[in-house]
């Protein structure tokens, strides 16, 4: 009898990325009520105004709010006539962005010469997380998750590379972190996670100073070229729509330590612990021809972790839920 042929691991990922978006979507697929956070209805008010061709606009007033790539997610939904059938797609949208994370997954897992057991216990892992939930509601979460994991995935791929190949990846990456940053501003500590590991590296490798310098300089410089061209075309005349830089007062830095701990406690319990006790654990000072995804990888990871969290509790939470039990997540 002939043998049946298998299907190759790409196209599983894609069948589990298809099964991911019709569970979520049907998740997603329920009455809703105005009992949302004010963001979403920022998000919506933004996707319709654009899609009106008024320009941005949030509650029918002129905004400086430049963060549009979840609205532009969404606007295709907003072509349906009525309301509710805009709310449903709008859910299914979201179940799709949500579940296109296991490609990322995938794509790391290769990148990390996973064996296929491990492969699969990454991706379905990735599949089911907690935070999975958010295709439900209309943040730009939905959008944030599988961009970070293809945010890694080029870091990582800079940190495989050799030093010529290294510039092109961190062009890529910073290229590809101005999208994310289009999504949500505290994507910005990818770049500073990867400056310090770079900084650590070069620390234990001082003779890999000009490479390391060329590699941080084209990667900043990649992201600040989007940011000032952006700045000079789509969001010319528009002024800083991040309004919650003023420093803490007495009140609120009492309460920081509280926010943090509800914060990092909350992240790791949101991605299952695993991703972070795995990195602690895998973390090993870098010498000469040591693999990176064995040290800078790990640290990046951590880095990352740390900084967003610090950034989250300091920017939102002592701001919006000072003196709360429970802090909103």
């Amino acid at each position: 009898m002939p043998s049946r042929k298998k299907l190759s691991p790409l196209a599983l990922v894609a069948l589990l990325f298809f099964a991911c978006t019709i569970v979520y979507g049907l998740l997603s697929s329920y009455p809703r009520q105005l009992a949302v956070y004010s963001d979403e209805l920022r998000y919506l008010d933004v996707a319709r105004s654009l899609l009106a061709g008024r320009g941005l606009r949030v509650r029918n007033m002129p905004s400086d709010y430049q963060k549009i790539l979840y609205p532009l997610c969404i606007l295709p939904a907003l072509l349906l006539k009525s309301t509710a059938a805009q709310i449903t797609a709008i859910g299914w949208l979201n179940a799709a962005y949500m579940a296109s994370a296991v490609f990322p997954a995938y794509a790391l897992a290769k990148t990390m010469r996973m064996n296929p057991h491990r492969t699969v216990f990454l991706v379905g892992v990735t599949a089911v997380l907690p935070t999975m939930s958010a295709a439900s509601t209309f943040m730009s979460e939905t959008v944030f998750l599988p961009l970070s994991l293809w945010q890694v995935y080029f870091f990582l791929r800079a940190m495989l590379a050799a030093p010529r190949a290294r510039i092109g990846w961190c062009a890529a990456a910073g290229a590809f972190c101005y999208l994310l940053y289009l999504n949500k501003e505290v994507a910005l500590y990818y770049l500073i996670a990867w400056v310090l590991v770079r900084a650590w590296v070069w620390w234990h490798d001082k003779a890999s100073w000009k490479a390391e310098l060329a590699a941080t300089a084209v990667l900043l410089g990649s992201f600040l070229a989007c940011f000032l061209l952006a700045k000079a075309t789509l969001f010319r005349g528009l002024g800083n729509s991040y309004n919650q830089t003023s420093w803490l007062n007495a009140e609120q830095w009492r309460f920081l330590p509280f926010a943090l701990a509800c914060d990092a406690l909350f992240t790791v319990l949101a991605f299952w612990v695993f991703p972070v006790l795995l990195p602690i654990c895998g973390l090993h000072r870098p010498r000469k021809g040591s693999d990176a995804r064995r040290t800078q990888l790990p640290l990046f990871l951590l880095l990352s972790l740390a900084i967003g969290v610090a950034v989250i509790a300091w920017s939102i939470t002592v701001r919006e839920d000072l003196h709360s039990p429970s802090p909103r997540q």
